[in-house]
């Protein structure tokens, strides 16, 4: 899971080329009362692999018509038994 907030236009990109096959990514609003707007969440990654190692994976948080990301986020993914 990685935070922000998209209304910002920023989002997670993955950047990393990576092994693992990416499956689904979902932004989860964290709780806010009724009516409220802007508010910040998560991202939440899903990944699918058929091969027991480890995994490193790097976003950035951008906007998509700017050059530079505002942060990076490297994340160690250890997969056992797929």
């Amino acid at each position: 899971r990685t935070a922000g907030n998209p209304t910002t236009g920023y989002m997670w990109t993955q950047v990393s080329p990576s092994t693992l096959e990416s499956a689904d990514s979902e932004y989860i609003v964290n709780k806010h009362p009724e009516g409220m707007t802007g508010v910040g969440g998560c991202w939440m990654w899903q990944f699918n692999t058929n091969k027991a190692a480890n995994y490193m994976i790097s976003f950035v948080y951008k906007r998509s018509w700017e050059e530079s990301a505002i942060q990076r986020a490297e994340i160690e993914v250890k997969v056992t038994d797929p």
